[in-house]
């Protein structure tokens, strides 16, 4: 992530929407997955709905035409992020014994 913190954090407060991305992984020896894994470590107080909006801001706010194909992307990634939840969700579900 290049970028200063003051800002994202300006930016984030008053919801000016935020994409993560990395467009060269030669050059920065990273991936997408990595730079979401530092946004979270690097601000604790950011909630997995920040992170999840700003996902789909990846999205949104992208050059993807039409507009149609667009909206299907968006309801891909709904739904992968809702099988996503439903496994984190019975993974860590109490387990009740009598």
């Amino acid at each position: 992530m290049i970028f200063d913190v003051k800002i994202f954090l300006l930016y984030h407060t008053h919801q000016v929407p935020v994409v993560i991305s990395t467009d060269d992984a030669g050059v920065l020896r990273t991936d997408l997955t990595r730079q979401y894994v530092l946004l979270a470590t690097r601000y604790p107080s950011l909630h997995y709905a920040d992170i999840k909006q700003m996902i789909r801001n990846g999205i949104q706010y992208s050059f993807i035409q039409p507009a149609a194909l667009k909206r299907q992307q968006l309801r891909q990634l709904d739904a992968a992020l809702a099988r996503f939840e439903w496994q984190v969700l019975r993974a860590h579900r109490p387990v009740i014994t009598k």
